[in-house]
């Protein structure tokens, strides 16, 4: 029986040693980013890599090239690589149709165009109404507009997760081990390859949970955010005092969190690391105790709020 291995991960730089000596061991590579007509030719060294990130709307560069380059040495030793995502695919083009002039209301309906535009859409209109209430500074309010947008944001990853899903089970063949980019909050779509494709060992790899545990690291790498928006995303019961606690936690977290890429040189894993701390920090507080860091913190830099909640922590 050939295996798929599903690799949930984040783009980190720190991770892709471990990603990449994964990946060694698979026929075929399936990644989670739309097809670019430049791709092969870049993996070939036929167009410049710099050239080709130039195209690309780069969320975090260092990872980018550096992951390409490692991309590069794969397709070198004749494992395939493909780009396979179908939700953004059809993102890019709503995006090209609105340039050409259209409008929503060109848009076929019903068709998988229009299901990509609403979600897209709903996701978009609850962060803007979440944005707006965040610089209300109402505390309560932010945290209702927060799961306004976490429940429209499920919905989106629900119909990506399985947009993707469908796909990789049209594409791949038997014969071949392949390998699957996951991002680390796509749970839904390991829940839809299990449950409809047959005639594979599933093998699905947690990376940042495995350095957790090499490290001797104690914690989770799914943050307060993400909690909530996975029990939106699999239906799961959740009180309302649970629904505003991870909120509130949420709220101070991304307050704390360190946000630009780190280049780790040493493998010391500065960026699971700091994830690790910051969700230990916030997961102890309750809501009372978020309410008031919220207040305390929300105009200090990402390291005065930092040591802000941890000497808070630390005096409690």
């Amino acid at each position: 029986m050939n295996q798929l291995t599903l690799c949930y991960s984040t783009h980190r730089p720190e991770i892709l040693d471990v990603t990449i000596d994964i990946m060694k061991e698979h026929d075929v590579i399936i990644l989670e980013e739309p097809p670019h007509p430049q791709f092969q030719s870049m993996l070939a060294g036929e167009t410049d890599l710099d050239d080709y990130m130039l195209e690309l709307d780069l969320e975090y560069p260092l990872f980018s090239r550096k992951y390409n380059c490692l991309l590069q040495d794969l397709f070198s030793c004749n494992i395939d690589i493909i780009q396979l995502e179908p939700f953004l695919e059809h993102l890019e083009r709503i995006h090209f149709f609105f340039a050409e002039d259209h409008s929503p209301e060109d848009i076929d309906r019903p068709s998988i165009l229009y299901d990509v535009y609403q979600a897209e859409r709903n996701a978009t209109s609850a962060l803007i109404e979440y944005y707006k209430s965040s610089r209300s500074g109402n505390f309560y309010d932010i945290l209702e507009a927060m799961q306004r947008f976490a429940k429209a944001d499920a919905q989106r990853f629900k119909l990506r997760d399985t947009m993707r899903a469908n796909s990789i089970i049209e594409s791949i063949t038997t014969g071949r081990d392949i390998f699957i980019e996951v991002g680390a909050i796509h749970k839904y779509l390991g829940h839809l390859l299990d449950k409809n494709l047959s005639g594979w060992l599933l093998n699905p790899r947690f990376i940042e949970e495995e350095i957790i545990g090499h490290l001797e690291l104690e914690g989770t790498i799914l943050n307060p955010g993400d909690q909530l928006t996975l029990c939106y995303i699999f239906g799961e019961k959740i009180s309302r005092k649970r629904e505003n606690l991870l909120c509130g936690q949420s709220l101070i977290y991304t307050k704390i969190i360190h946000k630009e890429e780190i280049d780790d040189k040493n493998r010391s894993f500065p960026h699971l690391r700091n994830e690790i701390s910051s969700i230990n920090l916030v997961k102890s507080l309750n809501l009372e105790e978020c309410r008031r860091l919220f207040s305390d913190i929300s105009s200090l830099s990402t390291q005065q709020a930092r040591e802000a909640v941890s000497n808070y922590s630390a005096n409690c």
